[in-house]
């Protein structure tokens, strides 16, 4: 098994990822705080709109474009050549429709017709371009580079709102600098593409690309979607006021569970491999493995949020968005889900069950736009986080009855980390009234990362593996 590969890969994203995301969250948070609750929503909103029809830009093409490549006697050239002329005519025709829907949608209100064009337009074609150089780097097994993409990314957002923060620039600013920012990305993205392979000019229909595309163009679009639906949604039952408390405190956990999701996508095309070549018990080894450490990372990074939500909102946000607290406290715990339901998606997408996980996807987007709308009536951002943490039970629920494999696989690779968490909830329970915050957050943690290293000994010897390994793959 390409254990060391895995290892660079996944050190490469995380690493690039981890720094790009902290940098990127402290000048959204700081954003948030100048523009106000309001301002803020409409921002959101936008940029869940942007989000949505960033997809319309791939639908599943790059999922499609790792499926071939990991089959033998591939055309690299011509196969990458389809795919990056299939995104760039999907930006144009996207970009066409986007604006007839925005116009439509919120025809009674200029100012998010103004966000929503300045954010949506250059964000179409900049992370596609973005998309392109990070699936290419990544079937070449050079995530480097992938990693440096998102990096220059994320660094150009930071600092572009970073100006904006500096200057004291309203949303008419920060909303085409935040645009803006995307593009400069995609742009350097295919630098670095184009520097390595050539494209071939003739464009013909991308047979292999389209097959079985649907199902991949169904269930990423409603992955896609899941995310976005809560501020959407919300906008249009509540006053914009909770809107804008549920999106600041969403944000902590969406940038939370990224990075188990960045060390997933480093097993992504072994996982692959071995579904393609239908290596069923390696393919379950490997999934088991992974399902374990991206748990355990999900289980650390929630800890200090759902103990002390109060702090950090304070902390991040200032008193005047306190109200935001319980909802933090709730959504954390999407982490938790989020790390585990992630590589069981992967577990069936990688073994060609993509059809059943587009329909779990499916279900949980209407039992989340039922529970957003009655929730988010009724009790505004708290009512939203309870309909966020209602998608992610069905759709753990959901990945877990509809692969064969997928109690098995949940069993095996959370029981120990739930044995752990109970443990510390039960300790902190008992301490956390003695000990300042930050000194609780940091003893959760540790005392979570101890007993994870002690009583998950197969991870821990893959671990150990991987870190061991020094052979050239």
């Amino acid at each position: 098994m390409k254990t060391t590969l895995i290892l660079k890969n996944a050190t490469y994203l995380f690493a690039s990822n981890v720094v790009v995301r902290i940098v990127s969250a402290g000048a959204t948070i700081l954003v948030a705080k100048m523009v106000g609750i309001h301002d803020f929503a409409l921002l959101s909103v936008a940029m869940a709109l942007a989000a949505i029809f960033v997809f319309f830009t791939d639908l599943g093409l790059s999922q499609t474009f790792i499926r071939e490549v990991a089959k033998p006697h591939v055309d690299l050239a011509s196969l990458f050549s389809e795919l990056f002329f299939s995104r760039v005519l999907l930006c144009l025709v996207t970009s066409l429709l986007s604006i007839p829907f925005v116009l439509f949608l919120y025809s009674n209100n200029s100012n998010m017709q103004y966000a929503a064009f300045w954010i949506i337009i250059p964000s179409i074609f900049g992370v596609a371009f973005q998309g392109i150089g990070i699936v290419y780097f990544q079937v070449r097994e050079t995530m480097i580079y992938s990693a440096l993409i998102q990096t220059v990314s994320g660094i150009m957002t930071a600092v572009f709102l970073f100006i904006c923060i500096f200057m004291n620039w309203g949303i008419n600013i920060v909303a085409p600098f935040y645009g803006i920012s995307f593009l400069i990305g995609g742009v350097f993205s295919l630098w670095l593409v184009f520097r390595k392979i050539q494209l071939k000019l003739k464009y013909q229909l991308p047979e292999a690309l389209l097959r079985d595309l649907l199902s991949f163009s169904i269930g990423g679009g409603l992955l896609m979607v899941l995310p976005q639906m809560g501020s959407l949604v919300m906008e249009r039952v509540t006053e914009l006021k909770q809107v804008g408390l549920f999106s600041a405190a969403y944000r902590i956990p969406s940038f939370l569970y990224y990075i188990p999701g960045v060390v997933a996508a480093a097993f992504y095309p072994l996982l692959f491999k071995f579904g393609n070549a239908n290596l069923k018990e390696e393919h379950f080894k490997l999934s088991v493995n992974q399902i374990r450490i991206m748990h355990s990372f999900g289980v650390v990074m929630c800890l200090p949020f759902l103990f002390y939500p109060q702090w950090w909102i304070e902390f991040l946000f200032g008193p005047q968005w306190l109200e935001a607290s319980v909802t933090l406290s709730i959504l954390s715990l999407m982490v938790i889900l989020q790390s585990v339901s992630f590589p069981l998606a992967d577990a069936l997408t990688t073994k060609g069950m993509q059809r059943k996980r587009a329909i779990i996807l499916f279900l949980s987007l209407v039992i989340g736009i039922t529970l957003y709308t009655i929730l988010g009536a009724k009790l505004g951002s708290l009512g939203g986080a309870y309909a966020a943490l209602g998608v992610e039970l069905t759709m753990l629920a959901g990945l877990i009855a509809f692969n064969p494999q997928g109690l098995r696989l949940f069993w095996k690779g959370t029981s120990r980390n739930w044995i752990n968490l109970l443990i510390v909830i039960g300790v902190h329970m008992l301490i956390s009234g003695m000990i300042y915050p930050i000194i609780g957050m940091v003893l959760d943690v540790l005392m979570y990362t101890f007993m994870f290293l002690v009583l998950n000994k197969e991870s821990k010897e893959f671990v150990f593996q991987l870190l061991s390994k020094r052979r050239k793959v």
